[in-house]
């Protein structure tokens, strides 16, 4: 098999799927993909550190990890978090080439945590995605953990921030991860 682990940014929420399944999902996709979405992010919780990095959407519309990935010491305040959240919403893109080897999508990702596979990376992960409106505010949405590794976006816990909220987008990530 091509991919075996492979991760897709799918109606909020990460999904394993095989080759034949992400086609099917890249179709769906297309079909689903919210037009107010324009930035995004994600950031996870994982033994003592914060990892977060930019999602850029594909030329596809797939949503992706993209790089770099920050790593930040669980000790960091709130402005310190909310710093790699702006950080990595800077790097979000629209309209990125599609990859071919999606192998290389999360491997900085498990690089920077310092794990082999994301089998093991999620056994201790907990993790948020931040969105981005077209009116500029930031959505943060819980994820939550699935059976077989993937993260299932928690819609119905979702919290809004404005721009000059940004001590309190840190703050309740924090709580969200730990």
């Amino acid at each position: 098999m091509l991919v075996q682990n492979l991760h897709v940014y799918r109606w909020g929420h990460w999904a394993r799927a095989s080759w034949t399944g992400l086609k099917r999902r890249v179709l769906r996709k297309k079909a689903t993909a919210p037009s107010s979405k324009k930035r995004s992010a994600m950031i996870y919780h994982r033994g003592a550190h914060f990892l977060a990095y930019p999602m850029s959407r594909t030329t596809d519309g797939v949503w992706i990890s993209a790089e770099p990935v920050l790593k930040l010491d669980e000790r960091a305040s709130e402005e310190d978090i909310a710093s790699i959240i702006l950080r990595c919403l800077e790097r979000s893109r629209l309209n990125v080439p599609h990859p071919t080897d999606w192998g290389s999508v999360v491997t900085p990702l498990l690089e920077q945590a310092g794990v082999k596979s994301w089998r093991m990376f999620v056994r201790d992960a907990s993790c948020v995605t931040i969105d981005v409106d077209d009116g500029g505010t930031l959505v943060v949405i819980p994820m939550e953990k699935g059976p077989k590794g993937e993260f299932r976006g928690q819609l119905s816990s979702a919290l809004s921030f404005r721009t000059d909220e940004m001590k309190d987008l840190g703050s309740a990530v924090r709580k969200l991860l730990t």
